[in-house]
C-alpha cells in the first residue's frame, strides 16, 4: 500500500468536499439553480461529497492505527465522548428553546435523542452518524 499521503493533502481534499456539501445545502435551501434543472446535480454533489469525506476520514483512522499501534487505546474517550457531550449540550439547548417558544416535544422524542434514530436537534442526525461511524 502506498503510504505517501500527507495529512495536509487529505485535509485539502476534505476541504474541497466540504465546500461541495455546503453548495448542496445552500442550493437546496435557497432553490438556487432549481429553475434550470440543477437540483438533481446539487443533490448528487452532496451525496458524493459526504461519501468521499467519510471515506477520507476512515482512511485517516486506518493510517493512524497502522502508524501508532496504541491509537485506539483511549479512542472512545478522545473521539466519541467529546462529540456526544456536544450533542447532549445541544439536546439541552434545543429542549429549553422548544419549551420557551412553545413547540412541544414528547418524552419519547427526548429519550430517543440520547440514542440513535429520532432527535429534537435540527440536523442532529449528522452527529448521530458521526458517532456511529466512530463506533463501527
Amino acid at each position: 500500500m502506498n503510504q505517501n499521503f500527507s495529512r495536509s493533502q487529505t485535509d485539502c481534499l476534505k476541504g474541497v468536499f466540504a465546500i461541495g456539501i455546503l453548495i448542496c445545502h445552500l442550493c437546496s435551501r435557497t432553490g438556487l439553480g432549481s429553475s434550470v434543472g440543477l437540483g438533481p446535480i446539487y443533490t448528487a454533489l452532496g451525496y458524493l461529497s459526504v461519501s468521499v469525506f467519510m471515506f477520507i476520514t476512515g482512511f485517516g483512522l486506518m493510517m493512524r492505527h497502522m502508524a501508532f499501534e496504541g491509537y485506539f487505546a483511549n479512542y472512545l474517550r478522545n473521539r466519541i465522548l467529546p462529540i456526544y457531550c456536544l450533542y447532549v449540550l445541544l439536546i439541552a439547548i434545543y429542549s429549553l428553546l422548544k419549551l420557551v417558544v412553545g413547540k412541544g416535544f414528547t418524552i419519547v422524542e427526548l429519550l430517543m435523542s440520547f440514542g440513535f434514530g429520532e432527535t429534537i436537534v435540527p440536523f442532529g442526525w449528522y452527529l448521530q452518524v458521526c458517532i456511529l461511524f466512530y463506533l463501527f
